[in-house]
């Protein structure tokens, strides 16, 4: 083993830098590139069909799941689930927890009861009679936990479960001895969060989430904030806009500090706060971006192949970033000419290449007609897309990276959204818009047909909404990351990658151009498709 006598001055003055911005080996960090891993399974359970149906736990789970997303978390959604679909949902993520992964992350929201001193928790299709059915028509919490914990195959891996289910007895044959959820003790390091404390019950929310959940969306973006500090800007939130009457609690024995949104990470590049300060400055005194002209003479190709409808972009240079952390700094990036899918690909396009695909539905709305984009499809099913559609040759195909993706998005313009700063129904298709494609009494979006909505500057229809887009960057935390992974592509299989522009069911800061998201690339989600990029010749 070398034993270093001496440090450089260089290796020093670079050692300070890092301490100076606050990075510690035992933090978690957001970089998709560290040996850090995170899973979440996340269930949501509205659509009961024998007790009370609820509007919130369904939408808590789409929303937290887009939340963590974006934070790097490898994602197991489930919704309105039956018992049988919940336990096979939980098997597929003890799989995936096993071995590798060293951060499991557990959310349940909908009905659940305790017995006994045991917290069962609510399939929508249970018919539950008597107590002595719960172990039978319910899955015991106790199952989920223990199986996390079984897992753990690092003795600094961290369990955190989060539970919005305190509420009254849902079933009239009989009473739970308590009133909302009994009181768990973590075990191994471990993180437990309950909507209420034990043996209260939460307010029911007139809004899109439930009362615990829309505050943990608002303040889980905070950066630098270790899971203690978080969870006390969500308990005082919540106690607050109830006024007293519900106080989320918390069980904690981690011994490292966990963060969702890291304030450093191991990569940062030498750039002070200072620096960083007088950018931003000057980027906000320099607004003009790429000089998008003739945007009325717009070019077009059509692939003879699958009849997919490229617009060529010119080449030119535009400040990316935005508001967030992961969106900083605000910098200076250039593109040559490239050509775009006018649309985002569809089913029948996509066909071509696999005629067996589903893209499935959305409760009763159907995602499959031939000119509603593609869903359902992974990051490395469109590689082998592009590759197919390449082979033909009519050109080189690829998706987009990062940088090119939000220079088209931005069609030359600075503000949020390319339309503006402010969203309607009129602009994009997104979450709770009132638009057509929103069915009120669900209280749920649909995937419009490719073009619905209309184009940006540069020709591009959709670059925000309907759904979101695979590009073939990597995810690194933020721009600061002395490896440019947002500028090219990776086709190694391994990594987290990025997709953009909002979706169907985003809420509307979701869909500004800046805004990042990512996950595995074998990951399929009926919110994400893609668009196709051509090489210029």
């Amino acid at each position: 083993m070398l034993i270093l006598r001496t440090v450089t001055t260089s290796l020093l003055a670079l050692l300070l830098i890092v301490l100076s911005l606050g990075y510690t080996p035992h933090v978690r960090a957001a970089d998709a590139d560290s040996d850090v891993h995170r899973l979440a399974l996340i269930i949501g359970n509205s659509d009961y069909h024998h007790i009370r149906r609820l509007h919130t736990p369904a939408n808590d789970a789409e929303d937290l799941s887009e939340k963590l997303q974006g934070l790097g978390f490898e994602v197991f959604k489930g919704i309105d689930m039956e018992q049988a679909s919940m336990e096979r949902l939980i098997n597929r993520f003890m799989k995936r927890l096993n071995g590798t992964r060293d951060i499991g992350l557990f959310f349940y929201a909908g009905h659940a009861v305790q017995a006994a001193g045991e917290n069962y928790l609510i399939p929508v299709d249970a018919d539950v009679q008597g107590s002595y059915q719960l172990r039978y028509k319910t899955v015991p919490l106790r199952f989920i936990l223990e199986s996390m914990e079984s897992h753990r195959t690092h003795n600094n891996a961290i369990n955190i479960i989060l539970l919005d289910a305190s509420r009254n007895t849902p079933f009239t044959g009989f009473k739970s001895d308590s009133p909302g959820l009994a009181p768990l003790r973590p075990q191994g390091e471990a993180f437990i969060a309950y909507a209420a404390k034990p043996g209260d019950l939460t307010k029911e929310s007139s809004g899109r989430n439930g009362m615990f959940t829309q505050y943990l969306l608002e303040h889980i973006g905070r950066h630098g904030e270790d899971i203690n500090t978080l969870f006390n800007h969500v308990r005082r939130s919540v106690f607050t806009a109830t006024k007293g009457e519900q106080r989320p609690w918390t069980a904690n024995s981690l011994l490292h500090a966990f963060l969702f949104s890291p304030e450093t990470t191991p990569q940062v590049a030498a750039l002070s706060t200072a620096d960083t300060t007088l950018q931003e400055k000057a980027i906000d005194t320099e607004r003009k971006l790429v000089d998008v002209d003739n945007k009325k003479n717009i070019d077009t190709w059509i692939d003879p192949k699958t009849k997919i409808e490229f617009v060529k972009i010119p080449g030119g240079c535009f400040r990316m970033g935005g508001e967030l952390y992961d969106e900083r700094p605000i910098h200076k990036e250039c593109v040559k000419d490239f050509w775009l899918g006018k649309y985002e690909l569809t089913n029948q396009q996509y066909r071509l290449f696999r005629p067996d695909h589903d893209s499935g539905k959305y409760r009763h709305s159907v995602l499959n007609e031939d000119d509603q984009p593609v869903v359902n499809v992974s990051w490395k099913e469109m590689r082998e897309f592009t590759r197919w559609l390449s082979r033909h040759g009519n050109g080189s195909f690829r998706l987009p990276t990062e940088v090119e993706w939000e220079y088209a998005a931005r069609g030359g313009t600075t503000t949020k959204y390319h339309w503006g700063d402010a969203i309607s129904s009129e602009n994009a298709n997104y979450s709770s818009t009132g638009s057509v494609h929103r069915t009120a009494q669900l209280f749920e979006s649909v995937v419009a047909s490719v073009g619905a909505f209309p184009p940006n500057p540069f020709g591009l229809h959709d670059m925000l909404g309907n759904v979101k887009e695979w590009t073939c960057s990597k995810l690194v935390a933020n721009y600061r990351f002395s490896q440019r992974l947002w500028n090219r592509c990776d086709d190694s299989r391994d990594g987290i990658r990025v997709f953009r522009g909002g979706s169907w069911y985003s809420r509307p800061e979701h869909l500004r151009a800046a805004y990042r998201y990512g996950t595995q690339p074998h990951m399929k989600d009926n919110t994400i498709g893609a668009r196709i990029l051509r090489e210029a010749p």
